[in-house]
């Protein structure tokens, strides 16, 4: 994968010329079903069953309605066609239109993207959202572009805890033990200071099994969806919100792709970006307060009291080594009230 942030200009053409290619061969053209509309491409990791699946569902819905049918969403889920990785090069290449990854997956392409991964940032939801719809988080959307993609929305992913196939009741639980982590530098940092080992295992059926194993890895770290849809919770049935983080997903389109689109078809495809995002949001609380119960059902054995002044303590030296940067934007972030 090419780092935007480094690569050439050579390199970023290639891209732009590749994405070109894709969208006059065809990958964002005509359906010969309906005589004339435009079907756009949209891929990710989620199964079916998660409430993000379903608000893109709802989107393309939308997408329709608005378009009277010129402009349609083709969705491919459960990792059909790649890792978030994977799917992020395709949508820079143009090979495939958009795709919705963790923002931490886009870490690599967009260093700001990261923020969203450090630990405690947030004082809570409210304040994670006031930042993600207020002038930084559309700033840190609009920095796509460098990165050959378009921005469309954020969707809600919760807040990210540890589950492991042994108990934890504690930040001292997690030194040594080997933790799944997303490929974001700043991830890999904050399991590093914890003392955990982080383990780089492509989301989907490849860390199911692994977790299964309890070899290569014994633990993750994720939302209550995402945990109880891919299954973990059978093999690491105990489930310790700490919320360390609060990453959220993102919707993302080719940027020559975006371009290419008449303006009411991008004003169709914003509001209904917009509109689902909405919708996800409560699906997401309620998805999530049914799972608990769920997961509880089945024996899962959840620690939803814990004291996470330990964790922000030891975690201190993630932001100590932060670069002016970096700091600088989390003293804005930590100013919005």
């Amino acid at each position: 994968m090419i780092d935007w942030r480094t690569g050439s200009a050579v390199r970023r053409a290639a891209y732009a010329l590749a994405a070109a290619a894709a969208l006059l061969a065809g990958g964002c053209g005509r359906k010969p079903s309906d005589g004339g509309g435009r079907q756009i491409k949209l891929a990710h990791v989620l199964t079916d069953k998660h409430p993000v699946h379903r608000a893109m569902v709802r989107m393309a819905e939308l997408v329709k309605q608005k378009t009277g049918g010129a402009l349609t969403i083709d969705i491919r889920h459960s990792a059909q066609l790649g890792a978030e990785k994977e799917l992020i090069e395709k949508v820079q290449a143009g090979s495939i239109q958009m795709t919705k990854v963790s923002s931490n997956a886009l870490e690599a392409n967009v260093d700001e993207m990261g923020l969203f991964a450090l630990p405690f940032l947030f004082r809570d939801e409210a304040h994670f959202w006031k930042v993600a719809e207020g002038p930084i988080g559309r700033e840190i959307l609009a920095k796509l572009g460098t990165a050959q993609m378009k921005g469309l929305t954020y969707y809600d992913a919760g807040a990210r805890s540890f589950y492991s196939r042994r108990p934890i009741t504690g930040a001292g639980d997690l030194k040594g033990l080997k933790i799944r982590v997303q490929q974001s530098p700043t991830m890999i940092r904050t399991m590093e200071v914890l003392g955990a080992i982080p383990v780089g295992i492509k989301f989907g059926p490849a860390l199911t099994q692994q977790l299964e194993k309890g070899q290569r890895v014994e633990a993750a770290e994720n939302n209550a969806p995402s945990y109880w849809t891919e299954g973990h919770y059978k093999s690491c049935p105990h489930y310790y919100l700490d919320g360390h983080s609060r990453a959220p997903d993102v919707l993302v389109m080719n940027a020559n792709v975006w371009q290419s689109l008449g303006e009411g078809e991008r004003t169709a495809l914003l509001e209904a970006a917009a509109e689902s995002a909405e919708y996800q949001k409560r699906l997401w609380k309620r998805e999530t307060e049914r799972l608990y119960g769920q997961l509880e059902a089945k024996g899962v054995k959840i620690t939803r009291e814990v004291d996470t002044a330990p964790f922000i303590e030891a975690l201190k030296p993630v932001y100590q080594t932060l670069g002016p940067e970096r700091r600088g934007w989390v003293e804005r972030i930590r100013a919005v009230k």
